[in-house]
């Protein structure tokens, strides 16, 4: 069995989780078929061999240790999964995605089956702790590949090589680091000047996660992926998007919206394989509107666009942040450190978090493939919504805190964020 500590990146996303919420992605591939259990265990075991985080378990620690460190076992011996018919579906999936993902056991994932005459539909929930979207989307693809009885392709870099890019990504001069650091340290400002939060509209006491899905029309997908505005890219449409939906939304509940400011996360892989290797390897970077700039739909898409075009700074910035606490930390001063976004510190959270996987390439699952996703929230970003582009069908999940927004709430949200698309393109 081989070892390997945490990154700083894991490390803040697993005291984040275990403070609040459980950060579980939700993946999710429909087919028209019936899936074999057997087979699917299978093909989900030999994912693992291929992908080594995503047989990765937590070495147990002690509150003076310095590190986290993850364990590779050879092998897994089961995966968890579970099976439900399709009328039990809405609640089968809060129960798979809300519930925490014990990373001590092996493998940091689980899959459920929601059974269908039409054709079951898999549904993959990882920690994001160990891997990304993009990662998720990575191991649900070689997961199905293998129960096609295909053979899929070994990663294009092995996973030493690939954790060293998180670390080259930091500065490497004394003048950037610092620089870096100021770009980190202006995001404090917020504890003054705290962003909007979504207005609630819930009669469900419920706790856990709901989802709404949604797919875009045939116009404005074609609008949206070929003859959007200029200069401007799919995600800065999506992000806008989201700005004006939330601030409509407000409107409609009687709640003001001034500064409006949304967490996205940022793919750090090379473009030789970005869409491959299982890990974390998303930094992330909000990105603010105020009211004067959403009076137009064109002006908000342009004070996005000057945004995003400067992410990857700010995301850097979060990394050299990260890199400030001394190596000799004990992991149990670091648990602590999320408590510093309770009270006055949920001033430093975004109004809602939106993730964009973008177009998938074909051999991932297929030019056809019904793929549904979305990223993890939290109370106080109690909105999120993930996007995925297969061949030319964009498909958009809400997921929400039945704390915040129930279900039909949810479901008119959604209805607004693909009104703003339209207006948009």
């Amino acid at each position: 069995m081989s070892s390997l500590h945490f990154t700083p990146l894991e490390e803040a996303i697993y005291n984040i989780e275990q403070m609040f919420t459980p950060w579980n992605i939700q993946l999710e591939l429909e087919t028209d078929e019936r899936i074999d259990r057997d087979r699917l265990d299978a093909a989900a075991r030999r994912a693992c061999e291929i992908h080594p985080l995503a047989r990765a378990q937590m070495r147990d620690t002690n509150p003076l240790d310095t590190d986290y460190v993850w364990e590779i076992p050879e092998t897994v011996e089961a995966v968890p999964i579970v099976e439900c018919p399709a009328s039990e579906a809405a609640e089968a999936r809060r129960t798979h995605y809300s519930g925490r993902i014990d990373l001590r056991e092996s493998p940091p994932f689980r899959l459920l089956v929601v059974r269908d005459r039409s054709g079951d539909t898999l549904c993959l929930a990882t920690s994001h702790v160990p891997t990304d979207g993009v990662g998720a989307l990575d191991l649900l693809g070689t997961l199905w590949q293998c129960y096609r009885g295909d053979q899929p392709a070994d990663p294009p870099v092995g996973l030493a090589d690939a954790r060293e890019l998180v670390e080259q990504r930091r500065p490497g001069g004394l003048g950037d680091r610092l620089r870096s650091l100021g770009a980190a340290s202006s995001h404090l400002k917020s504890l003054f000047d705290p962003p909007t939060r979504i207005a609630t509209e819930t009669d469900d006491d419920r706790s856990g996660w709901g989802f709404v899905h949604r797919v875009l029309d045939p116009d404005t997908t074609e609008a949206l992926l070929e003859n959007r505005p200029a200069g401007a890219s799919v995600n800065d449409v999506l992000v806008t998007a989201a700005h004006l939906a939330v601030e409509r939304w407000n409107d409609d509940h009687g709640t003001s919206s001034g500064k409006i400011s949304l967490l996205m996360p940022v793919n750090l892989r090379p473009k030789a394989w970005f869409y491959d290797v299982v890990g974390m390897y998303a930094l992330f970077g909000s990105v603010g509107t105020r009211a004067a700039q959403r009076t137009q739909p064109a002006r908000a898409l342009e004070t996005v666009r000057e945004q995003t075009d400067k992410i990857r700074d700010r995301a850097d910035a979060l990394l050299e942040s990260l890199a400030l606490v001394p190596d000799a930390t004990p992991v149990g001063l670091k648990r602590q450190s999320p408590t510093l976004l309770r009270g006055p510190g949920e001033a430093l959270v975004d109004t809602v978090l939106l993730s964009n996987l973008g177009r998938i390439p074909e051999q991932r699952v297929g030019d056809d493939a019904t793929v549904w996703f979305s990223p993890p929230s939290w109370q106080a970003t109690p909105l999120s919504i993930g996007v995925v582009t297969v061949g030319t069908t964009v498909r958009f999940v809400v997921r929400h805190m039945y704390s915040a927004l129930d279900n039909d709430a949810a479901a008119r949200f959604a209805e607004q964020f693909e009104r703003e698309i339209k207006r948009l393109v």
